[in-house]
């Protein structure tokens, strides 16, 4: 995992700052490839029988506001996320930022401690 969030970030420098392509659209790009890759999966998932169709079959328990606060926690993390991180990276060189890339972890985990006490 971690070599291919390696690769993937000097990949994005490469695009971003040899002009090919503009920080949102490949952004956009980007999300648009995991969501069909995601859909790919879960349909692979229920067609070999795995948990994915017992998910899908429960859905419906699941509330107006709870939708809503899926949906804004994905614009946010996902979509808000990606789009300032490209744009970032179009500034600011891999190998300058990869200080604080390396402290996401740490960053992940305060944030947890913060939110869930």
């Amino acid at each position: 995992a971690a070599f291919f969030y390696g690769l993937m970030r000097v990949r994005i420098e490469h695009h971003l700052h040899h002009g090919k392509h503009d920080a949102i659209d490949l952004a956009f790009a980007r999300i648009q490839a995991m969501g069909f890759l995601g859909g790919v999966l879960v349909a692979l998932d229920i067609l070999s029988g795995g948990p994915s169709g017992k998910t899908l079959l429960s859905i419906g328990a699941i509330t107006v506001v709870q939708w809503q606060w899926l949906g804004l926690s994905c614009l946010l993390s996902g979509l808000g996320g990606s789009l300032f991180h490209f744009q970032a990276q179009a500034l600011v060189p891999a190998a300058n930022a990869q200080p604080f890339f390396a402290l996401t972890p740490i960053h992940a985990a305060c944030w947890a401690k913060l939110l869930l006490n």
